[in-house]
């Protein structure tokens, strides 16, 4: 392919708001011309939010939205985008006190899934990159200081194998970042109001190209669109029948046995100890010195970094420890039980708590020591199988990582009971991976098998891959040794490329797979909080009063007894707004995090319609009052507390 890019808008404007919230202080300034807010407003109100940016005497004007449905799950089909988002801290960038929009801070905001953990409510995929589908993100992580990485593949329309010409033209505010198979279509990771960029790229009609996107917002506006046109012709947004979430599929069941790729690991001492990846890098321990070093190499096997361990553990079997990645921490474990991470950014290893009464369950020979990682960043170690009635049970233990590093801890979060009818196998367990659904349990110098993790919290053998005869159906034999390997050992999950990685215990080789179906994320069991906004809403009125419209909405049901009501310490909102603007109320005043339930109430000629603030035509204020029941651990017993936060409204 041929690239070609031409990058087109101009800086975002400045305006002025001014917030010190009842629970919430933040000191903004920026000022946008008033001839342009009636303009900018219509412009970005798709999004559902209030855009405030300008672009000279005009902004970027959206395209009308598509109307497909973004789901919060993975589509009915294959079409659309994988979808993870994040949010970051603003006061971990090295100068954000002197710059309250971002400028300049850019390089400093990562396009690294590794370094972000992600939303706890986030989207998983969505039909294409619009309006739509940008506030449901927003919805399930959060409206700003947001980081949203889409994957998938695209695919050009045409005559197959003729060669078409793509213009990529995408609204972005802040930044966006753009691959199309290996070439860099649009680099636009510079903070912006609402503005048009493009890239133009060669492209062969119906092949499918590897996309990878990258989108941030710092705060203020907030608008991300993809359109384009092939061969000069007429722009429209990129349809999600031209996007994919996963290549030219291979059977889940028989990933492992499909066109493999084996690459010789240059500059390591030693055989094959375990890998792990965060899939940019492979991390490779060998027999030299497993505990006190690590490699980092390239997928080719190339430009070999050592890592020397500092404060590495001694407890640790170095052969016989399958090794996890995530949250920063390539992590290993003991027999006896012992968790630990190795900072891939430190390299100095730390022993990190296991809950006592969820402890580490042992493994079976060979691999006692038998861990994996989720794409969600979860991580576990399963059980030697045991015989309990006639059925053979092993535990996959699983565990919540919070925190990056040496400093990461962990939680217990579920266990899986993963049956079989086949008596004590593995018996010779030589690792297991998840692709985040289906997991993999490979067995020396013979086969594998899988369970399917969204069967439920029991799970039966989904595809017997050790069985007889040429791999193909469930319960012929599936080689994990392909030509080159001699003893496949150690597997691992590429949650980025959709692959598994295997080393090779006899060699300093290891091999990959075919990139196969993004999978997403098995449900795990979690106690719903639903944001409402309620469907009666109350309004005080004084001086000149304009009613309230009220529109239904999702509601929760209230306690019998109300929790008693906490006030957060006084404190004075200013927010201006533009007039007859439907601006969401939770832009202006933030729920907690946790809160269950929301009442709003206004005074003064504001209204309230849904969960949006109607501001009125002339110039006026209104004060919002938001009340919000907030789950909250007091003395190790969850109780439900009430809180009330107050802004007031200036329209202009």
């Amino acid at each position: 392919m041929h690239s070609t890019i031409q990058l087109q808008g101009c800086r975002k404007t400045e305006y002025l708001v001014s917030l010190s919230m009842i629970g919430f202080v933040n000191q903004v300034n920026k000022r946008i011309p008033m001839r342009t807010m009636k303009s900018l407003g219509a412009a970005l109100a798709v999004v559902g939010v209030i855009a405030l940016s300008a672009c000279g005497n005009s902004t970027a004007s959206l395209l009308k939205s598509t109307s497909t449905k973004t789901k919060n799950a993975a589509l009915d089909d294959d079409s659309g985008l994988n979808v993870r988002s994040y949010t970051f801290d603003r006061q971990s960038l090295s100068g954000w006190q002197s710059s309250d929009w971002g400028v300049g801070l850019e390089d400093q905001i990562i396009q690294d899934d590794s370094k972000y953990t992600p939303c706890e409510n986030g989207v998983t995929s969505v039909p294409n990159i619009d309006s739509e589908a940008l506030q449901t993100i927003i919805n399930g992580c959060a409206p700003e200081f947001l980081l949203v990485h889409y994957s998938g593949f695209v695919t050009a329309p045409g005559n197959k194998g003729e060669e078409v010409s793509v213009k990529f033209r995408v609204a972005k505010d802040d930044t966006f970042a753009m691959m199309i198979g290996d070439q860099k279509v649009i680099n636009a990771w510079n903070n912006t109001g609402c503005e048009w960029v493009e890239g133009t790229v060669n492209m062969e009609a119906g092949k499918k190209y590897p996309l990878d996107a990258w989108f941030s917002q710092f705060r203020g506006g907030i608008c991300n669109q993809m359109a384009w046109s092939v061969n000069g012709g007429p722009e429209e947004i990129v349809p999600s029948s031209a996007l994919s979430r996963s290549g030219d599929k291979v059977s889940d069941a028989q990933l492992l046995s499909a066109i493999e790729t084996s690459r010789e690991i240059i500059g390591i001492q030693g055989n094959v100890r375990g890998v792990a990846t965060d899939g940019k890098k492979l991390y490779v321990r060998t027999s030299f010195y497993p505990n006190n070093l690590i490699y980092e190499t390239g997928f080719d096997g190339q430009n070999t970094v050592e890592h020397i361990i500092a404060n590495a553990p001694q407890d640790v079997h170095g052969e016989q420890a399958n090794l996890a990645m995530s949250h920063g921490c390539i992590w290993t474990s003991s027999h006896s039980g012992n968790l630990y991470c190795t900072d891939t950014s430190t390299w100095s290893a730390a022993k990190v708590n296991v809950p006592s009464d969820k402890p580490l369950p042992a493994g079976v020979w060979w691999m006692y020591s038998n861990m994996t990682d989720f794409p969600d960043g979860r991580i576990a170690r399963i059980s030697a199988p045991r015989n309990v009635g006639g059925v053979w049970q092993s535990i996959l233990r699983v565990y919540n990582v919070s925190g990056t590093g040496t400093s990461a801890t962990v939680t217990f979060d579920r266990d899986w009971v993963l049956t079989d009818t086949e008596g004590n196998w593995p018996n010779d367990d030589h690792g297991i991976a998840t692709d985040g659904r289906f997991l993999y349990r490979i067995r020396y110098a013979q086969g594998y098998k899988v369970w399917d993790l969204s069967a439920g919290s029991t799970v039966p053998v989904y595809f017997n891959g050790n069985g007889q005869g040429a791999c193909g159906k469930s319960g012929t034999m599936c080689s994990i040794n392909p030509p080159g390997i001699g003893n496949a050992t150690y597997i691992a999950h590429d949650h980025v490329n959709s692959r598994f990685l295997v080393g090779d215990y006899d060699g300093q080789r290891y091999y990959y797979t075919r990139q196969g179906t993004v999978v997403v994320p098995p449900t795990t069991t979690t106690i719903a909080t639903t944001t409402t906004v309620e469907a009666t809403t109350t309004t005080e009125a004084t001086g000149n009063q304009q009613a309230a419209a009220t529109t239904a909405a999702p509601t929760t049901v209230a306690p019998a007894t109300l929790p008693p009501t906490t006030t957060l310490p006084a404190g004075e909102v200013s927010v201006n707004v533009v007039r007859s603007a439907a601006i969401p109320l939770t832009s202006i005043i933030k729920p907690a995090k946790g809160a269950k339930k929301l009442k709003w109430s206004v005074t003064s000629t504001c209204a309230i319609s849904g969960s949006n603030l109607i501001a009125p035509a002339t110039t006026t204020t209104c004060k919002v009052r938001l009340t919000q029941t907030v789950t909250k651990k007091v003395d190790g017993k969850n109780k439900a507390v009430r809180y009330t936060k107050a802004a007031t409204v200036v329209v202009m």
